[in-house]
């Protein structure tokens, strides 16, 4: 992401995930040491009908826009907790 584009991705980010409608438990963001223009955000959701939710919202559409438009999208990873699930199945 271009310098310049830091501070304008930041409040994009804090204003589109300033709500929990979709479950969203826990929201993280993290910065590179070495480079404050490199970004990884995290989102924790209590269930797979929470997350599918949230990836069909216009927030997620509008969070993957302005990281596009802001600077470039590497990755997009899903990571299921297959510990949990198993839990949850047994009960």
């Amino acid at each position: 992401m271009p310098a310049e584009k830091r501070q304008e991705f930041l409040e994009s980010l804090t204003s589109l995930t300033a709500t929990d409608e979709w479950g969203l438990c826990r929201k993280m963001l993290f910065e590179d040491v070495g480079d404050d223009t490199l970004f990884c955000w995290m989102g924790d959701c209590d269930s797979k009908r929470d997350i599918d939710a949230f990836m069909q919202s216009d927030t997620f559409r509008a969070l993957r826009g302005a990281a596009r438009v802001l600077g470039t999208l590497e990755e997009l990873r899903i990571v299921e907790d297959r510990t949990e699930l198993e839990s949850s199945e047994s009960e």
